[in-house]
């Protein structure tokens, strides 16, 4: 059973008439409740940030159509500086949070020159377009559409979950319908995607068993002995790691001015210290490149914020090795394009899973688990073996050094292993540095 949710995004100056007739054929197919057209700057309620509301609206959905005529590459050019053009906000958060967006193109247009638009947007360029023409098409061209995106959620093996109110793709498979099996006690498969109620794309990590760390004789010894390890419960991690822009929600939202999202020693060290925001670094300040500059107590917080937390070291090497114990995420030998290191960062982080590192994805498509960024976790760094109630997970531990894993862009090939940590004090705040989120399984 399938319920597609779509949400319709267009310029009224180019394509109104075209657009409304595309709405109504929809609805005829995906149902009146399940097709969004646009949001109206007047239905933003008064004194909401309407970028977070469009970015709710978008979350909510499973498919975004952009509506192209023949004045929406003139007219996106001309808004280009506009810090409220809310068409070029929806593109920009669909795109930023992994949706299916699909350029239609009506009225003739043609795909539009890229090089001239805002940057932001420019992915849209590699989105294969459909074409909608006049009748005696338009029937034919909207059937074509509206199949090609049941084939695309029909590809889905199980699940997608847009928010923690609602799932809005339901695929039960043939075994589930014979033995009625429902989707909240059934196992979801790895790496299946879900958004977060801030429209943050994760990865799903199912519980299962591991050999954490290294073999006798290889490595350093704090990665030694090699242990099994259980995790005893699935999990959402992000796919990617926290970046700028997701951050600045968190400032924004007055996240370092609320103490219910600090622990207690956190709390103390911001009131002591006087940090007002993240610490800043030239050339790091792309809003999709990884948020440095936290401390293990700003990070904590975020995750606080978000309704999550931090992995723990044994989630964290899981979702990066898996039960392969894969030495990096992606196998066994070293690629240098899979990876961000200190060989190819030209001096910086990169732009969160850009271009070819999609294939450096590990088994659960989390990217960048290696290189670009340290990610924080939340375990004390005490000796192997991990052992989740001897109080490294002690969130009030004020002294304990914390374990950070992955490698980052200054750092070198063996030490971008999934087995490699290092340890920094909790109100450290360096340009190696970030972390992600994650969240138990939503029912």
């Amino acid at each position: 059973m399938y319920i597609v949710k779509i949400f319709i995004s267009y310029r009224r100056a180019d394509s109104a008439y075209v657009t409304d007739n595309v709405y109504s054929y929809m609805r005829g197919q995906f149902g009146e409740g399940n097709v969004f057209l646009d949001v109206n700057p007047d239905s933003v309620p008064f004194g909401v940030d309407f970028r977070e509301h469009l970015k709710q609206q978008i979350a909510a959905h499973d498919v975004v159509l952009v509506i192209i005529g023949p004045q929406w590459a003139q007219i996106m050019q001309e808004r280009a500086s506009w810090p409220d053009d809310y068409l070029r906000i929806e593109i920009e958060i669909a795109l930023a949070i992994g949706k299916l967006v699909i350029p239609v193109l009506v009225m003739g247009a043609i795909h539009p020159d890229f090089k001239v638009l805002p940057s932001g947007i420019s992915e849209l360029q590699w989105r294969h377009a459909a074409e909608i023409r006049r009748q005696p098409d338009f029937d034919v061209d909207c059937r074509r559409l509206a199949q090609g995106i049941r084939d695309y959620f029909e590809r889905q093996p199980v699940a997608i979950s847009n928010s923690l109110e609602s799932s809005s793709v339901v695929i039960y498979s043939e075994e589930e319908q014979k033995y009625n099996i429902s989707l909240l006690t059934a196992e979801t498969a790895p790496g299946i995607r879900w958004i977060d109620s801030h429209g943050i794309p994760m990865v799903y990590v199912p519980a299962g068993k591991f050999l954490m760390g290294s073999p006798i004789g290889e490595r350093r010894d704090i990665e030694r002995p090699p242990h099994e390890q259980i995790i005893s419960s699935g999990f959402y991690i992000d796919l990617t790691p926290v970046t700028n822009a997701n951050y600045a929600h968190f400032v924004d939202a007055g996240g370092y001015m609320l103490e219910r999202y600090w622990t207690e020693s956190g709390w103390k060290w911001l009131q002591s210290s006087g940090v007002k925001m993240p610490k800043e670094y030239t050339n790091f300040d792309d809003p999709q490149q990884p948020r440095i500059g936290v401390s293990w107590f700003e990070a904590w917080a975020y995750s606080q914020w978000r309704g999550g937390r931090l992995p723990t070291e044994a989630e964290w090497e899981w979702a990066a090795r898996g039960p392969e114990h894969k030495l990096y995420p992606w196998g066994d030998n070293f690629d240098p394009t899979r990876i961000i290191y200190e060989k190819n960062s030209l001096g910086r982080t990169a732009i969160v899973g850009d271009g070819i590192r999609q294939s450096g994805a590990s088994w659960v498509g989390a990217l960048d688990m290696s290189g670009n960024v340290w990610e924080w976790c939340s375990s004390v760094n005490l000796a192997y073996p991990y052992r989740v109630d001897d109080g490294r997970e002690d969130t009030e531990d004020e002294r304990g050094w914390r374990v950070l894993r992955g490698g980052s862009w200054y750092d070198s090939r063996g030490i971008a292993r999934t087995t490699y940590s290092i340890s920094n004090p909790p109100v450290a705040r360096i340009t190696g540095a970030g972390f992600r989120v994650v969240y138990p399984r939503p029912a």
